[in-house]
């Protein structure tokens, strides 16, 4: 265990590193000074400011060593790297569903609260993520934002590019447990996955049909005949 020496003055928690301690204190007081001077984003530590600032620069140093892929933050290849090893570490309280990033633990549950926080200020609709919402407003604008680089395919979901790039890159990172197939997309391992049950409903089907070629056996129970027709049909 850590020696932790870095304690809150606001709250009975404590630190590692007094970097860890200067995070939380931003988080408690709200206070976010350093401001991106490219867009309208501020941070409680220098150090979030910098580490933001390669989303302009487009500096991507974090690299996948399964696939092409390569990140600005070493948090985003964490997760991604979750795509290749199947770890999905954050799981629902309210069913057994589970995701690889926490941001996508707290999207799902909304579907069990049913919260809706953003709003479209053009109509009256709600979403439950921000990425739903600004997908939403291409409706309004007539724009398809999401443009594939290596056709001329284009999107108005992100989610719909990302899995279209799918058909370039070759990825396919959804297995099936039973015949070792990838799949590009999970609505597709769900439709393969019918192929097995089928298979398993019609073997189950085919053993409650199964009925022996026994002979009426009525009225001769206790008598010697009895005897003699079990033991034929067994024979059988």
């Amino acid at each position: 265990q850590h020696y932790r020496r870095n304690i809150s003055p606001h709250c009975p928690k404590s630190f590692t590193s007094n970097n860890y301690l200067r995070l939380h204190l931003g988080s408690n007081t709200g206070q976010k000074p350093y401001k991106c001077q490219h867009c309208e984003k501020c941070f409680s530590l220098k150090e979030g400011l910098k580490k933001h600032l390669r989303v302009h620069t487009g500096k991507k140093e974090f690299k996948c060593p399964h696939c092409e892929k390569s990140f600005s933050m070493r948090g985003c290849l964490i997760s991604h790297e979750r795509v290749h090893t199947g770890e999905k570490p954050f799981k629902c309280q309210h069913c057994e569903e589970s995701f690889a990033t926490n941001q996508q633990l707290r999207s799902h549950i909304r579907v069990h609260t049913g919260e809706k926080p953003y709003k479209c200020q053009d109509c009256e609709k709600s979403f439950s993520t921000s990425q739903q919402l600004k997908s939403h407003l291409t409706v309004h604008t007539g724009e398809i934002p999401y443009k594939c680089q290596h056709c001329e395919n284009s999107y108005n979901y992100s989610s719909s590019l990302k899995l279209h790039l799918r058909i370039h890159t070759g990825e396919r990172p959804y297995k099936c447990q039973h015949c070792g197939k990838s799949m590009y997309s999970k609505s597709n391992l769900k439709r393969h996955l019918i192929i097995h049950t089928s298979k398993t409903n019609s073997v189950k089907k085919n053993v409650r049909s199964y009925r022996p070629n026994l002979p009426k056996i009525e009225g001769l129970i206790g008598s010697n005949n009895f005897f003699q027709i079990t033991d034929s049909a067994i024979s059988q």
